[in-house]
């Protein structure tokens, strides 16, 4: 099966679950009838989705409900993470574009989280996360995406997006993110 029809099907399969919405975490598809939902793995993934990416990112989650809605699915080029974002690549003469890109960027990237439900519960944006919402995204999800993209670096945004890819790479270290540098 080529990357495309693979990809397609692990969307699929994220469309149809559950995540754990009495616990405060919804899929996309199920907020507002799915009307902002996508064809990606996430919404995230809309800015940076390409299957050949040499380098993949994982952030730590989406957002929450309200963010979603408001943003009809869609990230804003305001969102502090982005922002740094871009900063950092630009540093390293890269330039990853804007949040809401008409077409998405196929430069080598694809955007992901460690999460991929959206945050319904109480504190919002920065409301706690479970670490059974991690497992659960990463087993099913982030690990496929890995086979399927083969990227030359993964990068990760935060703790707890580089504790998924503990679940996934055992020879990481626990410990300071920095310590792992040369692996």
């Amino acid at each position: 099966m080529e990357k495309r029809q693979q990809y397609t099907a692990l969307v699929e399969k994220r469309k149809k679950d559950r995540f754990f919405p009495e616990e405060g975490l919804s899929n996309p598809s199920n907020i507002e009838n799915g009307i902002f939902d996508s064809d990606e793995i996430g919404p995230w993934s809309r800015w940076h989705n390409d299957l050949d990416a040499r380098i993949l990112i994982i952030g730590q989650d989406w957002g929450d409900n309200r963010f979603f809605i408001d943003n009809q699915g869609r990230d804003t080029d305001n969102n502090p993470t982005n922002n740094n974002l871009k900063a950092l690549f630009k540093e390293i003469g890269y330039d990853i574009g804007t949040a809401r890109p008409e077409i998405p960027y196929q430069k080598g990237l694809f955007f992901s989280n460690a999460i991929l439900g959206i945050k319904t519960s109480e504190g919002g944006m920065s409301g706690a996360v479970r670490q059974k919402w991690v497992k659960h995204s990463t087993i099913e999800y982030t690990l496929p995406l890995i086979d399927i993209i083969k990227p030359e670096v993964i990068i990760t945004l935060g703790t707890k997006a580089y504790r998924a890819m503990r679940l996934i790479f055992s020879e990481l270290k626990d410990g300071k993110m920095k310590d792992n540098a040369s692996i």
